[in-house]
């Protein structure tokens, strides 16, 4: 049996022990952000979240700040903050400072930069970490470097005095605790150990007490309040794990005593909750990891990093008030939802098809049970904190469970029967498994796909390819799909009527919805309106008028409606209209606890919220909301007692929470990101008030931002611009506005916004003025008019008729004026295209160029991976290529390879393959969808297209130019790269060389580079 020692190392025998506890079974959903999302650097130093609700972020190469879309550079004067930053701390009033390693602490206040150093009292020019702590006078900014401890008055620098022995020693850290109106400073230094100083009393060493590895490298401390009252001291050590400091006792934490995977303490962060014990979080440099209920538990971010260096931890909150965790990591920084509706719980299965049936069970006492059918790791129990696994050593026929169920028995859960793949049914009778003896045959293609409890005594059984069968009073009826009246491929079964009229309802593959009744199978299909004879899983949900709904999930048609109130006359329902599904490949549809539905598609899940008119309110879900992947499985989705909903997917299983209505109407903040004017920044300004630009300003740019923390990618923004625009334009995710050529004026942009569950925040306007010209200035007129005036009557007629023509002129002027910067704009923009294109190919071969090759293979591996298709490339390159440029001369070369670029593009289809120079004579091909060997059929055409192109070579055997290529081929997976591909192909390339060229090679399956080795 396969033992997954890391999961379940739990005795076989079954032990209560109280409700699930979610928070410690799932994983916590993460996003991470890296250099592709914006930032500087990927390794990140400081997170720090501002009231405003931006984010802003230290990295090895600057700094930049979240908008809520992505990471924006934050250059600072000068570019002095594009360096190494070492911390970054946010006041309550906004103001951001900025510690770096070369140039010294920067603050902004909203407005400018200033720069803080020796000349404010800064004992040194570098600062290493920034505390900000709260007190009754305001609050208290400190900053630690080598050697010293300085406290910010708010117009200079103050440090306190040390002890000669930290003298160039850096200090890590500093914690503010006051007890009895007596204020204690607590220093962690790095080499010299913790330092306690007491009022204005000399700092004193404190020696760690107790077993446990080295502790005089201290890198971070954090208080906690305790429920009782007490404040708790905690301290983190680099090497030494941790320390906590209550009623005077001091108590160690570290690998040899806990679950911590290592002793290197990075930094230590508390989380606040209401009415409960603060949670500490501990960023390792193996990891994540946090203290809860008394016990350290490593913390595993779904779909992220996997036990990587943690350099900043920050808590936040978003605008439903929901926990956040701001991480940064040497794989960049990440965003983890404490609080959310999804939770990834298993993992299991994900080599195979993941998880095919999901069972909760609660016993009435508080105590609780979940029960996974999976594929290759047979059933998995957990139960008490701990996972359990049953496999064929326990008596299960095979190692895949394909679905759960208890059937009635008498007791009060039932007996527990697993159907399994190859057609098997298995019932647990409290020690082990026991095959149970069924009619049809047993093969690899054959699956139990649903087993409907009736009664005790009543079982019926869907089957992958063997239709149904019916087990009452210990024998079976089988409905053999030999005779084609009855059904052959069955997803589910659902039971209507009564016991006296009973009806059973099965979905088919290829024959629509069928029905016994009496004993005789009918099928419905077209005949009443059914789009799709291809169906899935089947829940019956009564309507408000009580009448008998049949949902069901269809392969092309989404989710589809059937009344069978009455069951010789079906009808299909179409109002009120359903919301599109994340993918049309429905598996099933189940309402949970709040009245909502969740549906479970080939390509994420939703939840449909039901509103008043009819309508519904649709919500989409993917793997960075918690789900282990976005494919789910048939039969995987149920609502327990709770109203909760599990789900099995092809990487796991998870649970969805229900939010009552109402819970997700909080508004977020909508702001203004950046305004820029003829590309200077006018930010400042627009927050400041109305601003006037100047009379000839050529561009206005807006950048606003919904800061709600949350599914970003779903808000919404429309604007109008008064009083050019009467109505607000449409609904899009564009989050900017630019104007160019606008005449003189007062304008007003106004801003709405609208956040992925609909509510609507409050807008914002921004103000701006173009003055008119000076010629146009009331003053200037005023004098127009004295001279006109003064010069008598006779002239007074000419000059008013010079004036309206120069008025005409100048409107004329101006239009004119407006049309060029018009046109100027127009050819910028048609510039800025052009020269896109040409960085992205290649100017000899008008191929793709490495960079555009590369971007293209990287963007079909990721889509490669998410459709679980094959992803192919060739790497190739020409024969000899050296001696037919001495022979012939670079032009020539040029000319070959300029012919070769035309010909691999005549090969390949268009516009899923591209074909780009690699380098030199050296070319690749992105094959989109190709197994290993339809990719070595296409290098063989693209071989023979150059050699029978009959270009003269003087030193190749064949006379001709020739080409060797290198073909490599896999199915992209989680923890795998684009480059494995490319080093496949570069070792059978190198292997063509070597074996007489003028040939196509395969990666070698032996061969270390080849991907089905990895």
């Amino acid at each position: 049996m396969l033992l997954l020692a890391a999961l379940f190392a739990a005795p076989l025998c079954a032990r209560s022990a109280g409700p699930i506890d979610l928070e410690q079974i799932s994983q916590v959903p993460a996003q991470l952000f890296d250099e592709g999302s914006g930032l500087p650097d990927l390794t990140v130093t400081a997170v720090e979240t501002a009231p405003d609700g931006f984010v802003w972020v230290g990295t090895m190469r600057g700094v930049a700040r979240f908008d809520g879309h992505r990471m924006t550079a934050v250059p600072g004067p000068d570019n002095a903050l594009t360096g190494p930053i070492r911390d970054l701390k946010i006041e309550p009033t906004g103001q951001v400072w900025v510690a770096t390693a070369r140039n010294g602490v920067y603050r902004w206040d909203g407005h400018d930069w200033q720069r803080f150093d020796e000349n404010v009292g800064l004992p040194a020019q570098n600062a290493i970490r920034l505390r900000v702590f709260a007190a009754e006078q305001g609050p208290r900014l400190f900053a630690t470097g080598a050697g010293f401890v300085a406290e910010w008055d708010g117009k200079r620098w103050h440090p306190h005095a040390l002890p000669d022995a930290l003298a160039d020693v850096e200090i890590f850290d500093v914690e503010l605790l006051e007890q009895d109106g007596i204020q204690t400073l607590w220093i962690a230094s790095f080499g010299q150990g913790l330092l306690r100083c007491v009022a204005r009393a000399p700092c004193t060493s404190v020696t760690m007490p107790g077993p446990g590895p080295r502790f005089f490298e201290v890198s971070s401390l954090a208080s906690v309040a305790e429920t009782d009252g007490s404040t708790s001291l905690w301290v983190g050590s680099y090497g030494g794990g941790l320390a906590r400091l209550n009623a005077g006792q001091w108590t160690r934490f570290h690998s040899g005593n806990t679950a911590l995977t290592g002793d290197y303490v990075l930094r230590l962060q508390t989380l606040p909750r209401t009415g409960k014990r603060p949670q500490l979080w501990v960023g390792l440099r193996s990891g994540l990891a946090r203290l809860r209920h008394g016990e350290f538990e490593m913390v595993a971010p779904v779909g992220q990093w996997a036990n990587g260096r943690i350099n900043s931890l920050s808590v936040t909150r978003d605008a439903q008030d929901n926990a956040q965790l701001w991480v940064g990591s040497d794989a960049g920084a990440a965003r983890m939802r404490l609080q959310g509706n999804w939770r990834t719980i298993s993992r299991a299965g994900q080599r195979g098809n993941g998880v095919w049936s999901v069972l909760f069970e609660a016993d009435g006492a508080g105590n609780e049970r979940l029960w996974l059918g999976t594929d290759g790791e047979g059933l998995l129990r957990y139960e008490g904190g701990e996972w359990q696994q049953y496999g064929t050593a326990e008596g299960l026929p095979t190692m895949t469970a394909r679905t759960v169920v208890r059937v009635p028995d008498g007791s009060a859960l039932g007996q527990l029967w697993v159907g399994t793949w190859d057609g098997h049914i298995a019932r647990f009778d409290g020690a082990r498994f026991r095959e149970m003896p069924t009619p049809w045959p047993k093969f690899d293609r054959e699956a139990v796909g649903v087993i409907l409890p009736v009664s005790e005594n009543e079982v019926y059984v869907g089957l992958r390819a063997g239709g149904v069968a019916h087990w009452i009073d210990g024998q079976w009826r089988r409905f053999d799909p030999a005779d084609p009246v009855n059904p052959a491929r069955v997803p589910d079964l659902q039971l209507t009527g009564t016991d006296g009229d009973r009806v059973l309802w099965a979905t088919t593959y290829g024959r629509g919805l069928a029905r016994l009744r009496d004993g005789q199978w009918r099928y419905f299909y077209r005949d009443i309106g059914l789009p799709a004879d291809d169906l899935g899983g089947i829940t019956l949900m009564p309507d408000a008028k009580g009448r008998q709904i049949l949902w069901i999930g269809s392969k092309a048609h989404g989710v589809l409606r059937i009344d069978v109130s009455e069951p010789d006359a079906p009808r299909m329902v179409t109002t009120p209209a359903l919301p599109d599904p994340p993918d049309r490949y429905v598996y099933g549809v189940e309402r949970d606890g709040a009245g909502d539905l969740i549906v479970c598609t080939n390509y994420g899940a939703a939840r449909w919220r039901p509103r008043a008119d009819g309508s519904f309110d649709a919500l989409t879900f993917h793997r960075s909301d918690g789900l282990p992947h976005d494919e789910c499985n048939g039969g995987a989705l149920t609502i327990d007692s709770l109203g909760r909903a599990w789900i099995g997917t092809i990487g796991g299983a998870a649970v969805y929470l229900p939010r009552p209505p109402g819970s997700e109407g909080a508004q977020a903040p909508l702001r203004i990101a950046r305004v820029t004017a003829d590309g200077v920044d006018r930010t400042a300004d627009v927050l400041a008030g109305a601003i006037r630009l100047k009379a000839d300003a050529r561009s206005f740019d807006v950048q606003y931002s919904l800061l709600n923390g949350d599914r970003e990618a779903l808000t919404r923004y429309r604007t109008r611009l008064e009083p050019v625009e009467a109505q607000p334009g449409d609904w899009s995710d564009a989050h900017s506005r630019s104007f160019t050529g606008l005449p003189p004026g007062s304008y007003v942009l106004h801003v709405e916004a609208r956040d992925y569950a609909g509510v609507h925040a409050k807008p914002l306007a921004v103000k701006f003025d173009i003055p008119l010209p000076w010629w146009r200035q009331p003053l200037a007129e005023a004098a127009f008019a004295i001279v006109a005036l003064g010069a008598g009557l006779i002239l007074l007629r000419w000059r008013e008729r010079q004036s309206r023509q120069r008025e005409q002129q100048l409107i004329e002027l101006v239009r004119l004026r407006t049309h060029e910067l018009e046109t100027r704009g127009l050819e910028l923009r048609r510039m800025n295209e052009e020269l896109t294109r040409l960085s992205y190919h290649d100017a000899l071969t008008d191929l793709a160029n490495r960079r555009m090759l590369l971007e293209r293979l990287h963007g079909e591996w990721e889509l490669s991976q998410a459709r679980g298709t094959s992803l192919a490339f060739l790497l190739f390159d020409l024969d000899q290529f050296k001696a037919y440029n001495d022979h012939r001369g670079h032009l020539a070369g040029d000319d070959c390879l300029r012919d070769l670029g035309h010909r691999i593009e005549a090969e390949l289809r268009k516009p899923e393959d591209t074909a780009g120079r690699y380098g030199g004579e050296e070319f690749g091909v992105v094959l989109p969808g190709l197994s290993l060997d339809q990719a070595m059929v296409v290098a063989e055409r693209i071989r023979r297209a150059v050699e029978t192109a009959g270009l003269s070579h003087p030193t190749t055997p064949q006379g001709v130019v020739t080409i060797s290529v290198g073909v490599a081929a896999m199915q992209p997976r989680p923890g795998l790269s684009a480059e494995l591909l490319i080093a496949a192909a570069d070792a059978a390339l190198y292997r063509a060389k070597q074996t007489g060229k003028n040939r196509v090679e395969a990666a070698s399956p032996d061969h270390p580079r080849n991907p089905a080795n990895s």
